[in-house]
């Protein structure tokens, strides 16, 4: 089977995302009186640096094999932080899905400035909306009572866009919408429509060319892998 792009890269990584964070793409000057002026050039992008634990020399090769196939960043892959793979409130994504690995997807509808809900759809998900300010956005269960999303959770929303959350309503038993408010901004493409989930959610990413480094103990064979890697657009 030809491989296929983007490539699920991470899929048994047994590793972790050192970090995950924004690569903020602005200009900055200093003013006469010590003010920093900032000016955007662009939506911010992902960056994140991912280490293996300690591999034998079998796996080792395995995984060097899988990242000779992102061709020093030539190539794209689903990349994702590895301690946000669930909500905070939901670890293993067994309250919303009844099981790992299951997703949940809602629909956005953009109506005035604010969500205005129709009835649920048959697979049990409304309709919410994306509020002018394009950071604001109402979700639609229903919920299972007592869920909870939370700052700190991630959030995709189509299939390649990446947010985090800043901050959530409580989800109120008994009723099923959620405002939840994230960075980085929407992108433009964000519509109305747009499928969207909390379950291992994901973007498009490229390893940065360079930053593979897998040296192996010439005593052992052992090593660890690690590799940087940012947002593609």
């Amino acid at each position: 089977m030809a491989i296929e792009y983007p490539f699920d890269l991470l899929s048994g990584f047994r590793g972790w995302s050192t970090e995950f964070q924004l690569l903020w793409r602005q200009e900055q000057s200093r003013t006469s009186n010590g003010r920093t002026l900032v000016k955007d050039f662009g939506s911010p992008l992902w960056t994140t640096t991912y280490q293996s634990r300690s591999l034998s020399a079998n796996e080792l090769d395995y995984w060097r094999a899988r990242l000779d196939l992102m061709e020093n960043g030539l190539q794209t892959f689903y990349g994702r932080s590895l301690s946000r793979c669930y909500p905070i409130d939901d670890p293993r994504g067994d309250k919303i899905s009844g099981g790992e690995g299951a997703d949940l997807v809602f629909l956005l509808d953009f109506v005035n400035d604010y969500a205005v809900l129709n009835d649920p759809d048959e697979d049990g998900f409304s309709i919410g909306a994306i509020s002018p300010d394009r950071k604001t956005v109402v979700l639609d269960g229903p919920f299972p009572t007592g869920y909870r999303l939370g700052t700190g959770d991630m959030i995709q929303f189509g299939p390649r866009n990446l947010h985090r959350i800043m901050q959530a309503e409580a989800i109120v038993p008994g009723e099923a919408t959620t405002r939840i408010e994230v960075r980085p901004h929407l992108w433009p493409e964000t519509q109305t429509g747009d499928a969207t989930s909390f379950i291992k959610p994901h973007c498009i990413m490229s390893v940065v060319p360079g930053s593979i480094s897998s040296a192996a103990d010439a005593s052992t064979g052992r090593g660890v892998i690690t590799f940087q890697a940012i947002e593609a657009r």
